[in-house]
């Protein structure tokens, strides 16, 4: 199973969540019984590391997003690190199990 991808996976809602303040490097909080999420940047681009641990600089993260671009995460979830590639980010997650 590739680390993002547009399968079509059953899907039970799990909960959301917005994740600010990521100037510094933030972890997703999922439910206990989610698989996936989809995380969509609200107000800047932020960047994303799916290996666990920091990205350190928001240059060194695996992927930009831009604002507005849903991003279906299927990797581990406890493993995905968010910052900000721009001040005052933000980002939408829709979780799923």
């Amino acid at each position: 199973m590739s680390a993002i991808s547009t399968n079509q996976l059953p899907a039970a809602y799990c909960g959301k969540d917005q994740l600010t303040a990521l100037s510094t490097v933030k972890s997703l909080s999922p439910p206990a019984n989610a698989r996936w999420a989809i995380l969509v940047p609200e107000s800047q681009a932020i960047r994303i590391s799916l290996a666990g641990g920091s990205p350190g600089t928001p240059t060194a993260a695996d992927m930009l997003i831009a604002v507005g671009q849903p991003v279906e995460i299927t990797t581990s979830l406890a493993d995905v690190r968010v910052l900000e590639a721009a001040a005052s980010a933000k980002v939408n997650v829709w979780y799923f199990g």
